[in-house]
């Protein structure tokens, strides 16, 4: 485990490499910024998984089209979602 310390900037990509990252909240703010992040920086990046739960009278899958389709993330997400995993609803 890296301490605080050791963790600089420059070792997030190496610390993801080969990693799968599980988001929970990935449509919201914090957690689609993070996504993009994850894909431009730590291109190592195995697998992400995201969980989506429905809301507002959107289904999971809804809500994960329109994450796609957010204009500065749509290629990266879409190149990404393209060859990965099938969405199970809950």
């Amino acid at each position: 485990m890296c301490s605080a310390r050791s963790f600089r900037k420059d070792n997030i990509p190496e610390y993801f490499s080969g990693k799968t990252v599980a988001i929970t909240g990935a449509t919201g703010f914090i957690g689609h910024s993070l996504v993009e992040k994850l894909l431009r920086s730590c291109a190592g990046v195995t697998k992400i998984y995201m969980f989506i739960r429905r809301k507002k009278n959107l289904t999971p899958q809804e809500r994960l089209e329109n994450l796609i389709m957010l204009p500065v993330r749509k290629k990266e997400l879409s190149l990404s979602l393209l060859a990965t995993s099938v969405l199970r609803q809950v």
